[in-house]
């Protein structure tokens, strides 16, 4: 399973150094990236650095993993404090990262490790059916927003995923170990 890890200090150019090398190296991975995947793993990932560089700062630790077909994206920080839903006014620059991530991830949340946490995304790399865009088939779609408690969001694909996860057998569920 391709792997990498970049562990720098929170800056602007580093941020967008890092989003770009991640979307580099996936390719080198020979992952078939479509300009719309390539778009979101881009945006994810400034998503969950640039929230890093701007509430945390100091160290952070971005990490991207190929799970064919999920793309797994990763960010550690030193801030134990989690993240939370905000409601952002409409001319607000900020307080959308959530909707967001709900959008364009598969599943998405963060926990707690050593003194600070690990947020990540899981973005599915099979292609969008013509007609899918515009859908929200989200379950919740319509209900009020999630309380800033919640800790994951699950979508409909995840759901498939996480059903055929829990049929297969332990060899084929879990891994005893991330490679790097």
């Amino acid at each position: 399973m391709p792997h990498a890890l970049w562990t720098f200090d929170a800056t602007p150019a580093a941020v967008r150094t890092v989003r770009g090398r991640m979307s580099e190296i996936v390719r080198e991975w020979g992952a078939a990236l479509d300009d719309d995947q390539c778009a979101h793993l881009r945006l994810v990932a400034s998503e969950l650095l640039t929230n890093g560089l701007l509430h945390v700062g100091g160290r952070l630790t971005a990490e991207i993993t190929l799970d064919q077909p999920y793309l797994i994206i990763e960010v550690t920080d030193g801030d134990p404090r989690m993240p939370r839903r905000a409601t952002a006014h409409p001319y607000a620059e900020q307080g959308r990262g959530l909707v967001l991530l709900d959008a364009l991830c598969l599943l998405h949340g963060y926990e707690p490790v050593g003194t600070g946490k690990r947020c990540y995304a899981v973005l599915s790399l099979i292609p969008q059916t013509p007609g899918a865009a515009g859908r929200n088939p989200h379950p919740e779609a319509g209900r009020a927003p999630r309380r800033h408690t919640d800790r994951w969001t699950l979508t409909p694909a995840a759901y498939r995923l996480l059903r055929r996860l829990s049929h297969a057998g332990p060899a084929e569920s879990c891994a005893t170990g991330r490679e790097r």
